[in-house]
This record gives C-alpha cells, structure tokens and sequence, in this order.
C-alpha cells in the first residue's frame, strides 16, 4: 500500500502479508462457536462437521509419509542438506507422531550465548477446526533417548505451559534424530469420540547459523491459525 502525504513526508509505504478467506466458512466458524457457548449441541455438532468439510482440502491417511518442508515465511528456509518428514498415527489411547529429520548442522554448537535448543518439533491439533482449540506440543531433546513434552493453547495464553501426560522419545543420530511422540486424547482441547477427520499440522525449527522454521503443509502462522491446517483421517 501506498500513499500520498503531499507534505515534506513525501509516499510513505507499507506491506503485510495476509490470508482471505471465503466468507461462508468464517460464517460457519462463528456460528459453531455462537452454538456451543449455547450449549445447543445439536447444532453445533452439524456446523463442526460442516466446517471441518468445507475449511480443509488436504487429506492425509493414518501411516502416510508427509514432508515437513514448507517454510513459515520466505527468510526461515531450510539449510543445505535438510529433510523432515512425519507419520501420523491415531491409536486407542491416543495421537501419535514419528518426525524424522536429516539435519547436518544439528550437532555442531549453538552458536550464541543464549543456550537455545538447536531443534524444536512441534505438533499441533485442533479437533474443531477453529482457532480456539489449537493445542500444540513442543518436543524437545532430552536426557538420554527421552523428549521432553510441552503442551502450550494458544487460546490460553495468559495460562502459559501446561501439564501433559504426552510422552516422547527422542534418537539423535549423526546426520539428524527422530522422535516419537504419544498424546493422550483427554490432552486435546475439542477432542469428541467417534471423529472422521482431524485437522493436524507439524513445524520443525532448526537453529543453525541462521534459523528455519518449516511446516508440514503449507506457509502461514499454524501457531494462531489453523487456515494452513491439513486433515488426518481416522483410518
């Protein structure tokens, strides 16, 4: 955008980068959110499937290999040599992941003072399909061949971290590490028994010389917005 200050100030410009969305669908989101903060059920079970067919087109299958290689924004591409991919897996108990990344920087030193991970997988669910019920898991390397498991809702913010049974391993390896990653249902805001598909999503962030963060399905910000969602199929 730019304008015309016809003063001393001369054309000032400014760029942002957005996403539209068809009107209809935000329509079908705020009247799903209208009806459950009613407590009519009925109705906002109708919209939730509504929106969950209508919001998201990429669909991904149980056990499916998907490349993790979409970076959030043009500056945080990945370095030279690097690979991510995840598997999903729905399970009785539970949502599971299987990231396994090929990252050559990921054993040299961090280099700065600010002691920051060199890698952060994170998964990110929101059942609904609406932004309030983003859950995402931050994983981490840990001592030995364990993870650690962070359970961050965006919707929550002022909450911070929250507890979660959600358990990991994690396996480095000289070229990279994998790591697998269990959530508990009853750990999923807006989870509901019984569901056809999910909307999922996963960003690694890799700190090397520079920092990339790269996404499973598409550029956008997954963090506060489930527009760049795909969704896993229950089988």
């Amino acid at each position: 955008m730019k304008v015309d200050t016809k003063s001393i100030l001369g054309v000032l410009s400014a760029e942002r980068e957005f996403t539209v969305e068809d009107g209809a669908i935000d329509k079908i989101a705020a009247d799903y959110l209208a009806a459950e903060k009613s407590g009519n059920s009925s109705r906002a079970s109708a919209l939730r499937k509504k929106l969950l067919a209508v919001r998201f087109s990429r669909k991904i299958r149980p056990g499916q290999e998907i490349a993790i290689d979409k970076p959030l924004r043009q500056e945080m591409q990945a370095a030279a040599g690097f690979s991510a991919k995840i598997k999903w897996y729905p399970e009785k108990d539970g949502l599971r992941a299987v990231v396994n990344v090929i990252d050559p920087s990921y054993a040299k030193p961090i280099d700065n003072q600010r002691g920051e991970p060199q890698s952060i997988v994170y998964v990110l669910v929101t059942p609904s399909g609406v932004e309030k019920d983003i859950s995402l898991f931050m994983v981490q390397k840990g001592a030995d061949e364990s993870a650690l498991v962070q359970l961050y809702k965006p919707a929550q913010r002022s909450a911070g971290l929250l507890k979660s049974a959600a358990k990991a391993t994690w396996k480095s390896a000289l070229d990279g590490y994998s790591t697998d990653v269990h959530i508990p249902w009853a750990d999923i805001q807006g989870y509901e028994s019984g569901w056809s598909v999910m909307p999922v999503e996963a960003v690694v962030y890799s700190i090397s010389n520079r920092v990339s963060a790269l996404a499973m399905t598409k550029e956008g910000d997954p963090f506060s917005s489930v527009r760049s969602y795909s969704v896993l199929t229950s089988k």
